[in-house]
């Protein structure tokens, strides 16, 4: 099995594959970092590639975009499609969340509000003790596995 890296697939004394750790690229798989910070070439482009919370919003975007499909038999639409189409990729921008996320998958360290997801006290608590809690038994399990 490959990672797409250099990086070396250890097993561990019971057997288990102990993968390199953080984001690997796969085979054929382009810039995972660069896909959150390019825009969208076409409409459908765009709109895959935006963030939308809102199902209301989503909706009425697709409905304008097919009534304006619908009737641009003579390319009246066209401005229109193309500023709809800048709306999607301009709505990225906002927050910065795509350039957070391309500078998480780039680095292979995730952050739960760098990717625009609100997180009460006690949830940051829970997400630090559990990264803690990882981060300790890949330690533990590195130090074992010298020792043998």
């Amino acid at each position: 099995m490959t990672t797409g890296q250099n990086d070396e697939i250890k097993v561990s004394p019971n057997g288990h594959k102990q993968e390199p750790f953080g984001v690997r690229k796969l085979p054929g798989q382009k810039n995972l970092a660069q896909e959150y910070i390019t825009p969208g070439k076409d409409f459908q482009d765009a709109l895959a590639r935006t963030t939308i919370q809102d199902p209301n919003f989503l909706n009425n975007v697709v409905q304008l975009y097919g009534q304006m499909m619908e009737f641009n038999e003579n390319h009246l639409f066209d401005d229109a499609i193309n500023e709809l189409t800048l709306l999607l990729i301009g709505k990225n921008a906002l927050g910065g969340y795509n350039r957070s996320l391309s500078a998480m998958v780039g680095t292979g360290i995730y952050y739960p509000e760098g990717a625009g997801i609100k997180m009460s006290k006690e949830d940051k608590k829970n997400y630090m003790e559990a990264q803690r809690l990882k981060f300790s038994s890949k330690n533990q399990n590195k130090e074992g596995s010298e020792e043998d």
